[in-house]
């Protein structure tokens, strides 16, 4: 059931296939069944992006947000965390260093599919 929400500093359209390669890439980082992880990814022009004090030349970070039913916690955690962000790094042709990520509080409970509350 993991859900991410990608959105990428770089010139729309996204390059063709991007999403199923991350969509699949993701799922093989979190071991999720085949059609359980969901990608949504949405293209962020340069000129709408901005660091205080500036930022490197053409940097083009890519902001990962993460929804799963329940994380998983210590070095459990650590290790999901690099395999996501180096399998969003490599799908996406960028450095690990631009990949951030965002691990939402455990869904359980808070979130539901087709009306039904996910427990």
């Amino acid at each position: 059931m993991p859900l991410l929400e990608i959105e990428m500093v770089g010139e729309a359209p996204a390059p063709p296939g991007l999403a199923r390669r991350l969509a699949d890439d993701a799922g093989a980082a979190l071991e999720s069944r085949p059609g359980g992880t969901w990608v949504r990814l949405r293209m962020l022009d340069p000129s709408l992006y901005a660091e205080n004090g500036g930022q490197p030349a053409g940097a083009q970070p890519v902001f990962v947000r993460l929804v799963m039913r329940e994380r998983p916690t210590g070095a459990a955690f650590a290790a999901l965390v690099a395999r996501l962000t180096t399998a969003v790094a490599e799908a996406c042709a960028r450095p690990r260093e631009n990949v951030h990520l965002l691990v939402d509080a455990d869904a359980r409970g808070r979130i539901a599919f087709g009306g039904q509350v996910v427990d």
